[in-house]
C-alpha cells in the first residue's frame, strides 16, 4: 500500500492560451478524492496490529512512558525485561497493579485468582488512556519464541472499549473472578469487545460466520468446541474455503482436542513444536477479524476469564490474513 504521507513534487508546463476546463478539474479532484476517502475510511486510526517479537518493543515502551497507572493483566508476568520496566516505574511513582493466575507467577506484588477456573486473559493499560491486548503471555516464551497477535487501542478514538478494558480490570484487581464479577461488553463501532464467561463469545462470531461466503480462516493453540467444528464443516460443504492453523503439541498430545474430528473437507495444518501457535484468531472474508485471549473450547466459553475482539478493517485484517498464510507455509 502506497504511502500516505508521500508527496509526488514536480512541474506542469501549460501550452496554448486556453484556461484549463474547470468542470475537467472537478472531474479530475473527484477521481482522487473519492478513493483517497474510501481508503482513509477503511483504516482505523488509532488501532494498530503487531505481531510476534515485534509485541515486547511495544509493551516496553508502553510502560517506560506511563505516567499515573500502568495495569497488567497475564496468565503469568515473568519476562524479566518487564519486570524490570514495571520495578522502575514503580520508583518513578507510577502506580503498577498486576492480576495473575494461581498457575503461573509473577515476582511483583500482585493479585491472583485462586479458583478452579483460569484468569487467562492477556492485556496492559496505561495511564487509562492506551490498551495492549491479544494472545500473548508477558513471559519469556509469550514473548519471544510463541506466535502471538496483539492489538494497540487508543481510548481517543475507541473511548467505550478502552473503558470496556478498565472496567474488566477493577473486576479482577478487587477478586471479582468468572462468575463473580460483573459483565462487560463494549462497543466501538468497528471495534468490539466481550469478556466471557458472563458472556458466550461465540454468538457474536456466528453471525458473522453465517455471512462467510469465501474465506475462513483459524488459528488456536487448543481446540476442543465441537460446535464451532460443526460450524466450520458446514461452511466448508457449502463452498467456504475454510483452513485451521492449530499448534502441533497441544493438539496431538490432548485427548479432548478436536483434530480427529475437523479434517475431511476443512484443510488443516499443524504448527511445528519447536514453538507454539499460540495466537487465537479467526479472520472472515478478508472483513472481520476475531482475536484475544480465548482459546477455541469450551472452558474459553463458559468458565474462564476471557476476552475477544471483533474488528471490522480492512487494513488490519489484511495484515493479519498475511501473517496467517506466512505461518501456514511453515506448518505441515
Amino acid at each position: 500500500m502506497a504511502q500516505l504521507g508521500a508527496r509526488y513534487h514536480g512541474t506542469v508546463e501549460v501550452v496554448g492560451s486556453n484556461p484549463i476546463d474547470s468542470t475537467i478539474c472537478k472531474r479530475s479532484r473527484a477521481l482522487v478524492l473519492l478513493p483517497l476517502f474510501l481508503l482513509l475510511s477503511s483504516i482505523l486510526i488509532g488501532l494498530e496490529i503487531f505481531f510476534d517479537r515485534d509485541i515486547m518493543p511495544v509493551a516496553l515502551d508502553l510502560i517506560n512512558s506511563a505516567e499515573r497507572s500502568v495495569e497488567l493483566v497475564s496468565f503469568g508476568v515473568t519476562h524479566p525485561d518487564v519486570v524490570d520496566a514495571l520495578k522502575r516505574a514503580q520508583l518513578r511513582g507510577v502506580d503498577v497493579t498486576i492480576v495473575t493466575d494461581s498457575e503461573s507467577s509473577c515476582p511483583l506484588p500482585h493479585v491472583v485468582d485462586t479458583s478452579s477456573a483460569l484468569m487467562h486473559e492477556k492485556f496492559l493499560i496505561v495511564d487509562a488512556k492506551t490498551v495492549l491486548a491479544g494472545t500473548m503471555n508477558f513471559t519469556i516464551s509469550g514473548m519471544e519464541s510463541d506466535q502471538n497477535i496483539a492489538l494497540l487501542i487508543e481510548k481517543s478514538e475507541f473511548p467505550e472499549v478502552v473503558v470496556g478494558f478498565l472496567e474488566e480490570f477493577s473486576n479482577l484487581q478487587n477478586g471479582r473472578f468468572q462468575q463473580l464479577k460483573s459483565p462487560v461488553k463494549a462497543n466501538s463501532g468497528r471495534l468490539k469487545l466481550v469478556f466471557s464467561p458472563q458472556f458466550d463469545y461465540l454468538r457474536w462470531v456466528v453471525p458473522i460466520l453465517a455471512d462467510a461466503r469465501r474465506e475462513v480462516v483459524v488459528a488456536a493453540y487448543a481446540f476442543t468446541d465441537p460446535q464451532l467444528t460443526a460450524i466450520l464443516k458446514y461452511l466448508d460443504s457449502d463452498n467456504v474455503d475454510v483452513k485451521v492453523l492449530l499448534d502441533e503439541k497441544w493438539n496431538q498430545n490432548s485427548s479432548s482436542s478436536e483434530l480427529r474430528y475437523l479434517p475431511g473437507g476443512v484443510e488443516l495444518r499443524l504448527y511445528p513444536a519447536k514453538s507454539h501457535m499460540h495466537a487465537k484468531i479467526m479472520i472472515v472474508d478478508r472483513k472481520w477479524l476475531l482475536l484475544g485471549s480465548a482459546n477455541f473450547t469450551l472452558s474459553a466459553r463458559f468458565k474462564n476469564d476471557e476476552f475477544v475482539l471483533v474488528v471490522d478493517s480492512p487494513e488490519i485484517v489484511e495484515k493479519a490474513r498475511e501473517w496467517f498464510f506466512y505461518l501456514w507455509e511453515m506448518a505441515r
